[in-house]
């Protein structure tokens, strides 16, 4: 009988530790924070169901498959960072014919070193006008700042249809965070679909969790769109 009570008891302290371990993108607030997090929690060979639990079921991302890859799939969140800037969450995954993790990429960027990953096609490869063009991602929510998103997207067909033929270049913020955006990222041969330019709408944008007057009394008298806030004029 004491077993049994002392067994009841263990239980229900452990429930609020494990609800706390649900996943939420608003706690993790850079792109080395998410790779570390899919490293220590996805390593190579997880199932689908594992990865898709955390970031679809429990962190309510959009999930998204690729028209023309079987077995990659991404998982978005935007995040409207008090109106200056729409932080995206493209966390995108590769699996094999089973449906184990091959490799997960954080915003284009690969998470496992020395897995089998993203390589944009050489010029030549396919038949058709390559072009490189000065592209655009809106985000109207983005009211007091970033409206728009620059990027070079390389293109070897002309045939902006056909996605697995494209690359890109370009930068963002490193953190989540209105207050603060941390360091320039450079996004350089990066997939578009995986990207935080890519034009795929999620199934909504959610709003900032934190406090916005410090951003608001940062940019009082600025501008967000300015090269140090990742945005390229």
């Amino acid at each position: 009988m004491r077993y049994l009570l002392a067994l009841a008891l263990s239980l229900l302290l452990a429930s609020p530790a494990v609800a706390s371990e649900r996943f939420h993108y608003d706690n993790i607030q850079t792109l080395e924070a998410m790779q570390k997090y899919i490293r220590k929690n996805f390593p190579v060979g997880s199932p689908r169901e594992a990865v898709q639990k955390a970031f679809v079921l429990q962190g309510h991302g959009s999930l998204r498959h690729h028209p023309s890859k079987k077995g990659t799939e991404k998982y978005l969140y935007d995040i409207n960072l008090c109106k200056y800037y729409v932080w995206r969450w493209n966390i995108a995954a590769d699996y094999d014919a089973e449906g184990k993790l091959q490799q997960a990429y954080v915003n284009g960027l690969a998470v496992f070193e020395g897995a089998p990953k993203w390589k944009p096609l050489e010029i030549g490869t396919r038949a058709g006008k390559t072009s490189l063009s000065r592209m655009s991602r809106d985000w109207p929510q983005a009211t007091k700042g970033a409206k728009q998103v620059y990027f070079m997207l390389l293109d070897l067909d002309g045939n902006y249809n056909t996605v697995d033929d494209q690359s890109l270049l370009g930068s963002g913020p490193s953190r989540a965070d209105p207050a603060d955006f941390g360091g320039l990222v450079s996004y350089n041969e990066v997939d578009p679909w995986r990207s935080v330019f890519d034009d795929d709408l999620a199934d909504d944008i959610y709003d900032y969790k934190g406090d916005c007057r410090p951003a608001d009394a940062k940019y009082l008298s600025k501008t967000i769109m300015e090269p140090q806030h990742g945005v390229l004029k």
